[in-house]
Order: structure tokens, then C-alpha cells, then sequence
């Protein structure tokens, strides 16, 4: 489960590079740096909660439970359970679409102040690949856990458990369809890899089979 976090986490901090070309910098450079710091201290911070989980595990894994071992033990506390879900599922949902909109309003601010041009064409797909992102993660995370907080309010667990067995499998389908969705954004490319593919199609060995008929004639008794 950290895992699939960690590369969400990976994805929204290069996501502001998106809005840079090579030679279209708005403030020059590209603080890495920073971001480099901050995948430390999400590292650090993911391998403390792997700890607290460890520690608090009491129950054995099922393999012939379809969702055994997905949520933490330490979910099952009251406190840690509710910190879990605001810390941890309710503030970034909140977080990323804000975030996801302050960015082009950002570009947008930077641009008008260094009194650059705002060349839409080329900022639109990359417009297009922040919204796509951020729907996919915002829609699919906040659905499945939209059944957690009602769980967690007195909702009884048989209801919508068929429901949230699908939205574990989508939280972590939608990692894979990330880098896609940034391939999908460069036309260059999707061309090459088409005429690749077709190129392959064309060079496959087109086999032709002769059938022969072979004639079989049925002897008639005759009457004699």
C-alpha cells in the first residue's frame, strides 16, 4: 500500500515540471532541491507509519480473503484510525485539487509578470494532463473512501463491501494509467509508436494454405 502511495506522491510533485519547456522556464530554474527534500521527508514519514503498522499487527494473513491485510491494524484504533483517514485520505484529496488549480494560476501570475506571452497551444495540453490526472485520482480515491467514512459513521461493513472490493482494485489500476496519460500528450510520439506498430503488422508473413478436394466415388450395387 505504501508503495502505490509513494508513487502517487512521486507523480504530484514532478507534476509541476509539466509547465515547463525546455528554454520556457517562468522563474529560470527548477528547484530540485526542494523536491528532492520532500521525497526524503515523504519517505522518512511513510516508513514511520510502516513502523507503527508493524508494531500493532495482531492478525494473520488470509489468502483466501480477497482484501486481507489491505488496511493496517492500526487503522482499527480509534485515534489512529481517524488521523488515517483526515491526515491521510481527506486533507490531500482536498489538497490536490487546490493545488492542481493554484498551479495554473500560478504560471498564469508568473507569465503576466515577467510580461510574457501566454502561448495557450502549447500550455494546453499540459492543462489538459493536470485535469485528467487529478480527476482520475480525485474521483476514484474519494468514492472508495466516501464507503470508509460511512463504515466509520455507523454504517454496517456488509453494506457496499462488494462495492469497495472494486475501488481497491481502481486506487491502485489508476497508478498505471498515469504514465499513459502523460505519453498521450506528445503527438510526436503517438505517431512513432503507431507507425511502429503498424510497420510490425505489415512485416508479419501473410501464410496461404493450398487445400486440395479429393474426389471419392461411392460404389452402387447393382441388381443383377
Amino acid at each position: 500500500m505504501g508503495c502505490g502511495f509513494s508513487n502517487i506522491i512521486v507523480i504530484n510533485l514532478n507534476r509541476n515540471n509539466s509547465f515547463y519547456y525546455t528554454g520556457e522556464y517562468v522563474n529560470g530554474t527548477v528547484q530540485l532541491n526542494i523536491m528532492d527534500g520532500k521525497l526524503e521527508a515523504n519517505e522518512i514519514y511513510i516508513k514511520l507509519i510502516g513502523e507503527i503498522g508493524y508494531t500493532t499487527t495482531r492478525t494473520v494473513s488470509d489468502g483466501r480473503v480477497p482484501l486481507c491485510g489491505t488496511a493496517p491494524c492500526y487503522e482499527f484504533n480509534n485515534i489512529l484510525g481517524m488521523w488515517e483517514f483526515i491526515a491521510h485520505t481527506g486533507t490531500p484529496i482536498l489538497l490536490e485539487g487546490i493545488a492542481s488549480i493554484a498551479l495554473v494560476l500560478r504560471v498564469q501570475i508568473q507569465k503576466r509578470r515577467l510580461r510574457q506571452s501566454n502561448q495557450w497551444r502549447k500550455q494546453r495540453r499540459m492543462i489538459i494532463q493536470l485535469l485528467l490526472v487529478t480527476t482520475l485520482n480525485i474521483g476514484i480515491n474519494f468514492s472508495g473512501n466516501l464507503i470508509l467514512l460511512a463504515h466509520l459513521c455507523g454504517l454496517p461493513p456488509e453494506y457496499g463491501a462488494e462495492a469497495q472490493l472494486y475501488f481497491s482494485f481502481l486506487d491502485y489500476f489508476v497508478i498505471f494509467l498515469f504514465p499513459f496519460i502523460s505519453l498521450s500528450q506528445f503527438p510526436d510520439l503517438r505517431k512513432t509508436m503507431k507507425k511502429k506498430l503498424l510497420d510490425l503488422v505489415r512485416r508479419q508473413p501473410h501464410r496461404t494454405a493450398t487445400v486440395t478436394y479429393t474426389r471419392r466415388d461411392t460404389p452402387m450395387n447393382r441388381m443383377t
